[in-house]
């Protein structure tokens, strides 16, 4: 990677909107909601992926699944969700 500059992305009552969606769907604990705004943040700020190590609520097959169907009837694409590992080459 070369240089790059990062941007703080700020909730806004369009991500709390889906983060609670995805509290009151069971996908993210409610007592986890900074996970579930991690996830609407990528999705409302239309990020291709999130690349984490959190296998408890972010990196978990039942995450990846119910999110991309949550943002798919809210209108918003899927957000990849990926482990280092699979987005880090060799070259």
């Amino acid at each position: 990677m070369t240089d790059c500059q990062a941007i703080l992305l700020k909730p806004n009552a369009e991500i709390e909107r889906l983060a609670a969606l995805y509290i009151a769907e069971g996908i993210i604990p409610a007592t986890y909601e900074t996970d579930a705004l991690h996830i609407a943040t990528a999705t409302i700020s239309q990020l291709d992926c999130i690349i984490s190590l959190n296998f408890k609520h972010i990196v978990k097959d039942k995450t990846i699944e119910m999110t991309e169907i949550i943002n798919y009837r809210a209108g918003y694409k899927k957000v990849g969700i990926y482990i280092p590992a699979e987005v880090i080459y060799d070259e």
